[in-house]
């Protein structure tokens, strides 16, 4: 038994790895992809910038601007390097932010802003994320291989054990090393790495088939459709923000342009403040499941 648990287990951690590498090429591939289409012909909105905020060797340049979709008024806040901003931005200012152009039948998967002046480049905070998970995951599957596969001496020749048990060896059969198997992991090692694949499970999801959530806040100021869902339940969720509120899981239902009804899901803690029946949303046209709950003031 415990012979077929750790073969399990080190077959899940490797495809684990597996799956970390292939999520660092497809996402680093998207980006390069949309970096050049954004170079060529970006699409922009235009804004004005209302706040400029020094912080050491950063500055982050807050701009206004109108969407061109939902005519809604929002804010976007860039964060530039001392070179970058170069006093190049005042308040006041009329700037353009750019943004990709949508062809209206793709599913975006990559939404980057830039503001005028700032130069387009790839942005590294996902990628430098995503090799991170990689080599966490990396990390594990060779501690877990190590675990149960070492380099042995069979009758002279140099070769491989499982647990402690060669592989081949003339005095032993298959099955005694299957049945002298030991586990490779302690329960609370096992527990541990569960814990961290769970918790990455919604992330690398999110990352494979979806938007970031920095990017989908910017993707559906821009691009989200404006429309009214009616709250069918909630609930307090665990997690709480800066400010210590409560983050809100509700049930929502609505119906898109077209006429299409639409039942998903929602997390909000601006929900959590007003908790009223009916909420204004967006919602994006090409996947109307992805939603954002707003309130009048922009946010």
């Amino acid at each position: 038994m415990n012979f077929i648990l750790n073969l399990l287990v080190v077959i899940a951690t490797i495809g684990a790895a597996l799956v970390f590498l292939a999520n660092v090429i497809i996402n680093l591939v998207r980006a390069i992809k949309v970096n050049k289409l954004m170079k060529a012909d970006p699409d922009y909105v235009e804004g004005e910038v209302i706040e400029i905020i020094q912080r050491k060797n950063l500055v982050y340049v807050r701009v206004e601007y109108i969407s061109k979709v939902n005519m809604l008024k929002f804010t976007e806040l860039f964060q530039l390097t001392q070179k970058e901003f170069n006093d190049q931005y005042y308040e006041g200012q009329k700037v353009k932010v750019y943004y990709p152009k949508i062809s209206g039948t793709e599913k975006v998967t990559n939404f980057p802003t830039y503001l005028e002046g700032q130069k387009m480049s790839i942005q590294p905070g996902q990628v430098f994320t995503d090799i991170l998970l990689f080599a966490g995951g990396a990390y594990i599957a060779g501690i877990v291989l190590g675990s149960v596969i070492t380099p042995c001496d069979v009758t002279g020749l140099i070769g491989l054990q499982w647990n402690g048990r060669p592989f081949i060896e003339q005095t032993r059969s298959l099955d005694t090393i299957v049945e002298g198997a030991k586990p490779c992991l302690t329960g609370i090692y096992l527990i541990i790495i569960v814990m961290f694949y769970l918790m990455l499970f919604t992330y690398i999801k999110e990352r494979l088939f979806g938007l970031s959530a920095e990017h989908k806040t910017a993707y559906l100021k821009i691009r989200g459709i404006k429309g009214t869902a009616e709250v069918k339940t909630f609930k307090f969720g665990k997690s709480k923000n800066a400010q210590g509120t409560k983050e809100s899981l509700l049930e929502i239902e609505f119906f898109t342009n077209s006429g299409e009804k639409v039942n998903c899901s929602l997390n909000s803690y601006l929900y959590t403040e007003t908790q009223e029946q009916f909420i204004d949303i967006l919602y994006d046209e090409l996947n109307p499941k992805n939603v954002v709950y707003y309130v009048n003031n922009g946010k």
